[in-house]
């Protein structure tokens, strides 16, 4: 090989390589460094892919002093003028219903211990340890709620 070849090839190879590197990946993914194909090296584009955690953190902010005031203070005015029911009860739980202007609210069942070893444990609640407390909330008023505070749902 002559010195004309010896140069024409280092020259090919330097623009081959600095083109390959200088090319891009559509929109949408990025380069993930680079890999082989039919002995040319090109760049391992990757399709961009949001996390949840991102995109929930980019829609809901964390709670804060600001967001709680807001929704209790929503909640307050949910709740004024409100009559509590009670509405069922068992030897291990207590149920409450929340009712305004003839609408459901919110339920609260209250859930106490019970004795898995006696058949029917006939205890009353004032002698159980209290276990657990379930919230519940109509969907239609988590949704009005949605509209003018950007939380979640469900957690």
């Amino acid at each position: 090989m002559n010195l004309r070849d010896t140069i024409k090839s280092v020259l090919r190879e330097e623009f081959e390589t600095t083109s390959e590197l200088n090319e891009r990946c559509w929109k949408g993914y990025t380069q993930k460094g680079m890999k082989t194909m039919f002995g040319k090296r090109y760049p391992n584009c990757v399709k961009i892919k949001k996390k949840v955690d991102e995109e929930v953190n980019e829609v809901y902010t964390k709670p804060n002093e600001k967001t709680d005031k807001l929704i209790n203070s929503w909640l307050d005015k949910l709740f004024a003028g409100s009559k509590v029911y009670y509405s069922k009860s068992y030897e291990s739980r207590h149920d409450f219903d929340w009712c305004n202007n003839g609408l459901e609210i919110a339920s609260v069942a209250l859930f106490f211990n019970t004795d898995e070893t006696v058949y029917s444990d006939k205890r009353p609640t004032s002698e159980r340890d209290f276990e657990e407390c379930n919230l519940t909330i109509p969907k239609n008023i988590i949704n009005d709620l949605v509209k003018y505070v950007p939380i979640r749902k469900n957690y």
